[in-house]
């Protein structure tokens, strides 16, 4: 048996979401490559829609799903059509993660333990729309495998927040820096530690 299907096995009590799991097949799949692992972990790989390390983009990563595919004797559209059931799967699963995520106590609790609750309140005001997509629709960011920016981008201050995201509000710390609100709201938000 291998890694990537022990990972997919585990039950809510080893991975606290989807994308959680998602996360460990990457990790591991970065360790063993695309080309090292068996055909089971391919297709694991393929419905968890990653793109592994070894592949300079998506694209690339695609390209390698949709010839396997193609070599288990599926045609191309057959392959690319598997490919895109897979990502709208993928997408179905992620968007729970996604909410649970952004209206969990432990982002509230870090949240408020950095702004007041006036400040907390205008935050969320004002990404809004973006906790709005990245709950419905699970759009992070840019760093993160989204085409457009989003939520963490605005929290990191990076793409196009790179001059009005979060810190660049006028909030004032009830604790600690920027950089440590800034890694503990990720903690929940990329990481799942919630």
């Amino acid at each position: 048996m291998s890694v990537i299907l022990d990972i997919h096995r585990a039950g809510s009590k080893s991975y606290r979401d989807y994308i959680s799991k998602q996360k460990a097949i990457k990790s591991e799949l970065d360790s063993t490559l695309w080309s090292n692992i068996s055909d089971n972990d391919k297709y694991l790989v393929i419905r968890y829609f990653i793109v592994g390390s070894e592949f300079a983009d998506s694209t690339e990563a695609n390209t390698a799903k949709v010839g396997f595919l193609m070599s288990k004797g599926l045609s191309l559209p057959e392959a690319q059509n598997y490919l895109l059931e897979s990502f709208a799967e993928h997408h179905k699963n992620e968007i729970p993660a996604c909410r649970a995520r952004a209206n969990s106590k432990q982002l509230n609790k870090v949240v408020l333990s950095y702004l007041s609750e006036e400040e907390a309140t205008d935050f969320t005001e004002k990404a809004k729309i973006l906790f709005d997509l990245y709950t419905t629709h699970a759009r992070k960011g840019t760093n993160d495998n989204s085409k457009l920016s989003g939520l963490f981008n605005f929290i990191e201050g990076n793409g196009d927040f790179s001059t009005s995201g979060l810190e660049h509000h006028g909030y004032t710390l009830s604790k600690g820096t920027w950089a440590e609100f800034k890694t503990e709201i990720m903690d929940v938000l990329r990481n799942g530690n919630y």
